[in-house]
């Protein structure tokens, strides 16, 4: 009979390990009989097929015993020996997690658990998706010339007429509004880099904006149609003008306080170094309420982003640019590079590429420098490509974004 193959729906506390040895790691995973904490479990098991990727590389492994680690008899097989042997299997995780028994505040929140769940529960080569509600929405002013980017829903916003503004996309609905009675929505624009933008660093996006015609208003931003659970949101604040003083930006979402004190920016050329906001929440599935409120000047917002990663835990200044055409290629290979994140230390690289943003497959892990050839592409061709970013502090891969190029 075939092994069973471990499915994304299946919990490990059904694999019945036995342990004649005992408990091993108080507070953080008890492998006696079957009860243990299914979350560690699920980490233990996406670090060791991480690790026996490596050792197929080094020649200790077959392809066929590194298959076998997929399956429910592999998996816990290999539990039954750490919880014994944890001295002779070190090299199966890059922190002995499992019987570390310093650490009882492990955490690994809801995004890191998926992502390890998809690594542990499949051979396949496929990233993590984002959640269905990943949405970002560009702040436009009607008074300033529209220019389509396929990467952005473009809200254009009427400053002359009394707030609110309202919008849909993504099934989800937004409405834009001051706080004060009276108060009218304006924007402007940086034509420099609205006009002229490299898509790859988000020039459209941050090079216009919305604010309000007097000074000090809050912005509210109210948003419905998300399913009851966690979200979360980006929002960009760069001003399109020069400033004499940076302003702050305090964000409060559903009356409670997230963010206080973050300095906005002026006239930055790019999404990385633009000033930005990013924020957890909890929605009941009704509606959300985020009030971005200034101190010392006027609120900037230039756009936001449902559901997504923190642009500081992104990658950044990716080569070839975003939506180049033309890219040469040398025997068919193309070398990518960037610049690694602002907000993850140690972090290393997962890096997919295909032909299609919907089907990327992966084609190096854990990489440590930000560079990698792309071998075996064709003239003509479009390729995509993202890089994940995996932090070796606390296990988290934290999501890119997709970029594509064409091959001249």
């Amino acid at each position: 009979m075939d092994p069973v193959p471990l499915q994304n729906d299946d919990n490990f506390s059904t694999l019945g390990v036995t342990v004649p040895c005992g408990s091993v790691g108080d507070n953080i995973i008890s492998l006696s009989g079957s009860s243990y904490s299914t979350p560690i479990a699920v980490g233990i098991a996406a670090n060791i097929l991480d690790h026996a990727a490596g050792m197929q590389n080094e020649g200790k492994l077959t392809a066929d015993q590194r298959q076998k680690l997929h399956t429910y008899e592999g998996m816990k097989a290999v539990f039954e020996l750490m919880a014994c042997h944890t001295d002779d299997y070190d090299y199966l995780a890059p922190w002995n997690l499992w019987c570390e028994t310093s650490m009882p505040d492990v955490r690994i929140d809801s995004l890191a658990l998926a992502v390890a769940w998809s690594s542990a529960a499949s051979v396949s080569t496929r990233p993590p998706a984002y959640p269905r509600t990943r949405t970002l929405v560009s702040l436009h002013p009607s008074k300033v010339q529209a220019l389509s980017d396929p990467d952005y829903n473009l809200w254009r916003i009427n400053g002359s007429a009394p707030a609110p503004a309202r919008f849909s996309a993504n099934g989800l609905g937004f409405t834009l509004s001051t706080t004060e009675a009276g108060v009218k929505l304006s924007g402007g624009v940086n034509k420099p880099v609205y006009t002229k933008p490299l898509p790859s660093v988000g020039q459209r996006l941050i090079g216009t904006g919305i604010t309000t015609k007097a000074d000090g208003g809050s912005i509210k931003l109210t948003i419905t149609g998300l399913p009851a659970g966690q979200h979360s949101i980006s929002t960009w604040h760069n001003s399109w003008a020069d400033l004499d003083k940076i302003p702050t930006v305090a964000v409060t979402i559903d009356g409670v306080s997230k963010i206080a004190g973050r300095p906005q920016s002026a006239r930055e050329r790019n999404m990385f170094d633009s000033a930005a906001s990013f924020a957890f929440f909890e929605s009941t599935g009704g509606t959300v309420k985020v009030v971005y409120k200034p101190t010392g000047g006027n609120i900037y917002l230039n756009g936001f982003e449902i559901d997504s990663e923190s642009v500081g835990r992104q990658i950044r200044f990716p080569r070839p640019e975003h939506r180049s055409g033309n890219v040469p290629a040398k025997n068919g290979a193309v070398t990518a590079s960037w610049l690694p994140t602002f907000d993850v230390d140690g972090g290393t690289f997962n890096v997919y590429l295909g032909t299609s943003p919907d089907k990327l497959n992966n084609v190096a892990k854990k990489l440590v420098n930000p560079k990698i050839t792309f071998r075996g592409l064709s003239s003509g061709k479009t390729y995509y490509w993202r890089v994940d970013v995996y932090s070796s502090w606390d296990g988290i891969v934290h999501l890119g974004r997709t970029w594509s190029f064409r091959v001249a």
